[in-house]
């Protein structure tokens, strides 16, 4: 069988090698792989996986509770009562974008929805996990209509997104020969 990583998954090992180590774990354990499982395995300094992770639990931990700390960033939500007739609208609190200054952080949804740059940041990300979703139902046949579905909601966004582009790169145009 042949493997390799998704495009940005950031090993130095390569995805034969990966793809085959967890394999031969899943098949040890019965036909199943648990996280557990690998990180088991791969704790001697000579396992093919070794490499993979961090093995200092200072550095550990703290990576841990910054995953954590994300995970309940991305939890808040923000509830606007609507008319009486309404349901609330229910909107995530904080984005996750990346800027020149502070890297990859979260910022007020409000804040990212009223800058472009922020707002198409958070749109490509939409359009990156379309497509993932796409990749894993195009395995399953019995579901290529909502395969279908997503494609047609990508290439809207990409349209809308192109459209915002070009309409602030005129405005950009417009400002500079002012």
């Amino acid at each position: 069988m042949k493997y390799e990583l998704v495009k940005g998954f950031n090993l130095h090992n390569d995805g034969q090698l990966v793809g085959e180590t967890l394999n031969n774990i899943r098949e040890k354990h019965g036909g199943i792989i648990k996280s557990q499982f690998v990180v088991d395995e791969s704790q001697p300094d000579d396992a093919p996986l070794h490499e993979c992770f961090e093995w200092d639990n200072d550095i550990a931990a703290n990576e841990h509770r910054k995953a954590e700390a994300s995970k309940l960033i991305r939890s808040v939500r923000v509830v606007t009562e609507n008319t009486d007739d309404e349901l609330p609208t229910i909107t995530r609190a904080f984005l996750r974008v990346e800027t020149e200054e502070n890297g990859n952080c979260y910022m007020s949804s409000a804040h990212v929805m009223s800058q472009d740059e922020l707002r198409q940041q958070v749109i490509s990300d939409a359009v990156d996990l379309l497509i993932r979703a796409k990749s894993k139902l195009k395995e399953f046949r019995d579901l290529e209509r909502f395969y279908t579905g997503i494609e047609t909601v990508e290439q809207e966004l990409l349209n809308f997104q192109m459209k915002k582009t070009r309409t602030r790169n005129r405005s950009k145009r417009a400002e500079s020969t002012i």
